[in-house]
């Protein structure tokens, strides 16, 4: 209870009857809400979003196969074949696993660098992936970088060992970091970022990833958006799911009943700290979010904060609209006390006369 004084006189005044949410509940109710809308998440990207994308911009397939069919021609890619139907259901890269019989790591490098790189494709030919030409693979080794590690430094040169088999020579310091299927692999990756980075392969990939990117974005907005604003201001109170299923829901500040747009500016609030700048921080500014939360007597976030809103256990409260309303309730309860008092005191004076 509050503490007003009117004419010196201290009066107690009542607060609504409201009770904030337990901490407990309320990270359970969240954790419930996030599962749910990534679900929710993966079934729009999956379901609806992609396949829509898809027909809008049928060039985003296009380009796929594009460079699936690059990275087969250039030998960097592995066809994955359904063994029912005999045809190509995707490409993937070589793994150690494809080495255990021999290095096949390098017997891919030097196709792609001496055979595949050795020249430009002639006028009217299918251009190639490649960021450098005619160049062998101890080339690359003498003049290759991955970030600021020189690969002479680990990798001495490529050559064909008694059994006419490719293998590496590897450097003191090279040993000393792995194996020659360690630095083979090494050599592939590094292949691979020379045939991403060519100016063939270089503007598909953007593409698909700007595609791509648009298609991830329209759906966790979509997600978000069900889950955190459509179902609070479809049910009673601003209830989300997990709010539902743990009797919890949305009061404003003052503990009376939460207004539709309050419910909009918390849904926005609650993107823009959890989401945006949840990405742009690494997560730190809802961390922050979420000690307050802890630290505070009503477990009050930044969201509740910036929408003077609270979540409150809805089983030990009741809501009243206003404050009017509250304030009229009181005000029946007080004269219904009173006529009880009066009446009591009645009977007792009755009870004396009789006497």
């Amino acid at each position: 209870m509050n503490q007003q004084e009117l004419d010196g006189t201290v009066v107690e005044k009542k607060e609504p009857p409201v009770v904030p949410a337990g901490l407990v509940k309320r990270v359970f109710a969240a954790i419930l809400d996030a599962i749910i809308a990534l679900i929710m998440f993966i079934f729009l990207l999956s379901y609806v979003i992609q396949p829509i994308g898809d027909a809008i911009n049928p060039n985003f397939s296009k380009n796929l196969q594009k460079i699936d069919d690059y990275s087969i021609a250039s030998n960097l890619g592995k066809e994955i074949i359904d063994e029912k139907t005999g045809e190509r259901v995707a490409v993937g890269t070589y793994t150690d696993e494809d080495s255990k019989e021999y290095n096949k790591y390098l017997e891919i490098i030097v196709y792609y660098y001496e055979d595949y790189c050795a020249s430009e494709a002639m006028s009217g030919q299918e251009p190639k992936a490649c960021s450098t030409y005619g160049k062998t693979v101890n080339d690359i080794i003498s003049e290759g970088k991955v970030g600021n590690t020189n690969l002479k430094d680990y990798i001495e040169k490529i050559e064909k060992d008694e059994n006419d088999k490719w293998s590496l020579v590897i450097t003191e310091k090279g040993s000393e970091n792995g194996d020659e299927l360690y630095w083979s692999r090494e050599l592939y990756s590094y292949a691979q970022i020379d045939f991403a980075n060519s100016e063939v392969i270089l503007p598909l990939v953007n593409s698909t990833n700007t595609h791509a990117l648009w298609l991830t974005i329209i759906s966790v907005a979509l997600a978000t958006s069900i889950c955190y604003l459509i179902i609070p201001l479809c049910t009673k109170n601003g209830k989300t799911i997990g709010k539902i299923v743990f009797k919890l829901c949305l009061v404003n500040n003052f503990g009376y009943k939460i207004r539709k747009i309050q419910i909009v500016f918390r849904f926005l609030a609650f993107a823009i700290i959890n989401i945006i700048f949840g990405l742009v921080t690494v997560m730190l500014l809802p961390l922050g979010s979420f000690i307050l939360a802890i630290f505070t007597k009503k477990h009050f976030s930044f969201h509740d904060y910036l929408t003077a809103t609270m979540v409150i256990d809805e089983t030990n409260s009741f809501i009243y609209n206003n404050q009017k309303d509250f304030d009229d309730a009181q005000r029946r309860e007080e004269e219904n006390e009173q006529k009880i008092i009066e009446r009591r005191t009645g009977i007792i004076s009755q009870k004396e006369t009789d006497n």
